[in-house]
């Protein structure tokens, strides 16, 4: 089969601890936008293969450095039949209205969840893969998923904005995540 028929691969998830999660991701320049690519990457190409990861692992959303990409862009489909794929690049959120605090998870932190406290209601802007200028109204779970996209940009995890008796109970998945990091880094030395 030649390479234009293959059927593109789904990216590898970077998980808790990995530092790359907590560096402020950087914004695309306007040349880079106008080209269409940045870091080697072809943007539309570079954002439907992070759909195909956030769908294959059953995301509603998902940030580059989470891929490993230090770039301000994250995908999200928060719609109900999963039909409505959003790529939003050099975000910004909004006109923040009302709190709701529902429970969250992480691509990159497996098995954690808790309780976070995030707007209701905002206005996403930032632009498409294509340089054009993106805009809408986020509410309720599509406003949670790109509050939570966008932190991962600052380099700020969900686990940081839970309340001291939730961390507390996930003390233990967290160790246990970050001697599984430790273990891997000791095998990338030695080969």
């Amino acid at each position: 089969m030649s390479d234009a028929k293959k059927k593109a691969e789904p990216l590898r998830i970077v998980l808790y601890p990995d530092p790359i999660l907590t560096k402020k991701a950087r914004a695309l320049t306007p040349a880079e936008l106008k080209a269409g690519k940045a870091d080697g990457l072809d943007l539309r190409e570079f954002s439907q293969r992070m759909l195909l990861t956030m769908y294959d692992a059953d995301g509603l959303g998902l940030a580059a450095p989470q891929v490993g990409v230090s770039l301000r862009l994250w995908v999200a489909d928060g719609s109900e039949h999963r039909d409505h794929p959003l790529v939003v690049i050099n975000p910004e959120l909004l006109d923040p209205s009302g709190k709701l605090e529902m429970e969250e998870g992480c691509l990159s932190i497996p098995e954690v969840r808790g309780k976070v406290k995030r707007f209701q209601t905002l206005k996403v802007r930032g632009v498409d893969p294509d340089g054009n200028p993106v805009e809408f109204v986020a509410a309720d779970l599509l406003a949670r998923v790109a509050q939570h996209e966008t932190d991962h940009l600052d380099g700020v995890l969900f686990i940081t904005r839970l309340g001291t008796a939730s961390r507390f109970l996930i003390r233990s998945k967290l160790r246990t995540l970050e001697e599984e990091y430790e273990v891997m880094q000791r095998r990338k030395k030695k080969t």
